[in-house]
């Protein structure tokens, strides 16, 4: 696996359960590293 270049954590939330936090939930994006092709020149 590569390794991230950056993790965004875009949203935390908490169940709440007879008075107290009982589960915790997170959305994280994680960014890698990715070679980017130019798509091939149409010929005219």
């Amino acid at each position: 696996m590569k390794t991230p270049l950056g993790v965004e954590v875009a949203r935390l939330w908490a169940n709440w359960e007879r008075g107290k936090l009982s589960r915790f939930h997170a959305t994280v994006k994680v960014a890698y590293r990715q070679a980017l092709k130019a798509p091939p020149r149409a010929k005219v």
